[in-house]
């Protein structure tokens, strides 16, 4: 694998295919997969190895990925490997390993990682350096889901043990346990170590259509403050704005105030934004409490810490992890019943893709 971490191929599947003849496998290639043909190469190759070292890669820290913070047990590109080619399997006890609808079965010695906690593990795998001595092995960060399930976590480093592993003691017992992708985890991770680049998604508000019913924005305001909105452009079909949400592993949020020109009580704010696996998601309230700031509301959207003051930010929070595209809330009923809506569009614009936040009036 480290022979190829530089390898680059014109379609992003080749780099999957072109080392089908390295590694003895044989698989039927399907252009369109894009990244998947790397993991089925992957897939293949433990059908017939019981070398652990596969799982020995570390993501640079210039890579930039959708799941910044976990992993499965597999790499996503051939550069995972890069640096890799000094890793050798140890001797001693093969133990098979093979994909469920858990995860990856496999044997490995798990002990506590260092500061201890009691989420945060690393499993040591049957391989090691030329440079280590015998006994020594390199470990993989993870952080247990369930009571035998795990995702990877600490993508950039690899860890080595400071002693030989092995023998009848507690730190050396072999323990059978399921590597998890999180996309199919039902239990989420709330926390990631490293320092990384954030991928951007980028949303353009539209609300033209609110003006034919009276209603025009009156404020606006975002969390966290690296959130930088870009150039704001007019044209006939609406008022753009761009928001580019640069902060995946908290997430981010952009909130819009509305009010009717005639009542100044007939209000609501649109929120919207980004969960930490990098989802989008948009919300409406219908008035804000009190003296409660429009920055405080989009806040109370992504910090954990504000969750539990009160009833009207638990049902924020909340409405951020449920990930909703579009949403419906009655805005008034009388003299006629009013509804604002909101809708999440996948767009192209200018050559980027962003995601059109369709605000109306029905």
């Amino acid at each position: 694998m480290s022979w190829a971490a530089k390898r680059q191929t014109t379609r992003v599947e080749d780099i999957g295919y072109c080392l089908l003849g390295l590694f003895g496998v044989n698989m039927p290639m399907i252009y369109g997969e894009g990244r998947k043909a790397f993991l089925r190469l992957q897939h293949e190759i433990i059908k017939g190895s019981t070398d652990q070292s596969l799982f020995a890669w570390t993501k640079s820290q210039d890579v930039w990925i959708l799941r910044c913070f976990s992993s499965s047990a597999f790499a996503e590109s051939p550069a995972d490997f890069f640096g890799c080619g000094t890793i050798v399997r140890t001797t001693g006890q093969e133990c098979e390993f093979f994909l469920t609808n858990k995860g990856l079965r496999i044997q490995l010695v798990v002990t506590h990682s260092v500061p201890h906690s009691d989420e945060s593990f690393t499993g040591y795998l049957n391989c090691t350096t030329l440079a280590d001595g015998p006994g020594h092995r390199l470990g993989i960060n993870l952080r247990k889901i369930s009571h035998d399930q795990y995702v990877r976590v600490g993508l950039w480093s690899i860890e080595r043990s400071p002693s030989p592993l092995g023998g009848d003691s507690d730190a050396g017992k072999m323990t059978t346990i399921y590597i998890a992708d999180p996309e199919t985890s039902f239990v989420g991770i709330s926390s990631w170590t490293g320092n990384l680049r954030a991928r951007s998604v980028t949303f353009t508000p539209s609300y033209n259509q609110c003006r034919d019913y009276g209603f025009s924005r009156v404020d606006m305001a975002e969390f966290p403050v690296s959130i930088q909105r870009q150039n704001e452009e007019q044209n006939r079909y609406c008022d753009m704005h761009l928001w580019q949400h640069t902060h995946p592993f908290a997430g981010g949020v952009s909130a819009l105030k509305f009010q009717h020109g005639g009542n100044p009580n007939l209000q609501f704010i649109v929120a919207f934004g980004t969960t930490n696996d990098c989802r989008v998601w948009s919300d409406i309230e219908l008035q804000i409490g009190g003296n409660e700031g429009l920055q405080r509301v989009a806040r109370s959207y992504c910090d954990n810490g504000l969750q539990h003051v009160n009833e009207r930010y638990t049902r924020r929070f909340c409405a951020r992890y449920n990930a909703r595209d579009r949403i419906t809330v009655l805005l008034a009923k009388e003299p006629t019943r009013l509804f604002v809506n909101v809708a999440l569009k996948k767009v192209l614009l200018s050559g980027q893709v962003c995601y059109k936040v369709d605000i109306t009036i029905t």
